[in-house]
């Protein structure tokens, strides 16, 4: 560790104590620009194989949104799908723990090789999709080059009273040729509710996840449940 890094972390430790913490001044919202669609779609897929054992999805986070599943549907065995999967731990976890049928997508060309998983592309749509789960999940909206878009497509895969959960951390605030969406949760909320301005209700969760980031702080989560209402 370097001085400067060590003094920053100290005084972290401190501010922490707050709910305060130092950073670097950084853009609130930020799309990084590809060169074109085959660069973006070689990079995701070069990621994918590179952290196919590497899972961002957590239980704990999991059972707070499968609480909320079951909030909004009682008693109701539910149709979902999960978007950016990787290695489907999602769906098998849902699958497990909750009455449902579920599918994920992801953009790789290995993604059949996992159970409940297709090959596609999330910003795409498909029309035996539109209006058709009771629930929509995805911690991968910062791999987007398009987050715009893919909302309008995923806002359009849920049934109205169904429930959208976008998982978003403290990770994704830098843009990057891995995760080209970056922004911060104040940002995002504000995104989100001009977006979805009479079309939806949004509640908020913050926690955190047992993962640490590199410098040992707990990687922190904003859950956006977003309602349909129409």
């Amino acid at each position: 560790m370097t001085f400067k890094s060590f003094i920053i972390q100290t005084i972290n430790k401190f501010l922490n104590i707050y709910d305060y913490s130092l950073s670097k001044n950084k853009k609130n919202f930020e799309i990084y620009k590809y060169k074109n669609y085959e660069e973006y779609k070689n990079i995701q897929i070069e990621t994918n194989y590179r952290k196919i054992d590497r899972v961002f999805a957590d239980d704990r986070t999991l059972k707070l949104i499968i609480d909320e599943i079951k909030s909004n549907f009682l008693a109701q065995k539910v149709l979902g799908i999960c978007h950016g999967t990787r290695n489907g731990y999602e769906q098998k976890f849902f699958i497990d723990n909750l009455d449902c049928e579920i599918i994920g997508t992801e953009i790789s060309d290995n993604a059949e090789k996992f159970k409940h998983t297709i090959m596609w592309d999330f910003h795409d749509g498909k029309k035996e999709w539109e209006n058709n789960f009771n629930f929509l999940y995805s911690n991968s909206l910062d791999q987007s080059f398009n987050p715009d878009q893919a909302l309008d497509v995923w806002f359009s895969q849920i049934i109205k009273n169904g429930i959208m959960i976008i998982e978003h951390s403290d990770t994704s605030f830098e843009s990057s040729i891995t995760d080209p969406f970056s922004v911060d949760q104040y940002y995002f909320s504000y995104f989100l509710s001009k977006k979805f301005s009479f079309k939806a209700s949004i509640k908020i969760i913050e926690t955190t996840k047992p993962q640490k980031k590199r410098n040992g702080e707990n990687i922190k989560i904003w859950l956006y449940i977003i309602k349909k209402l129409i």
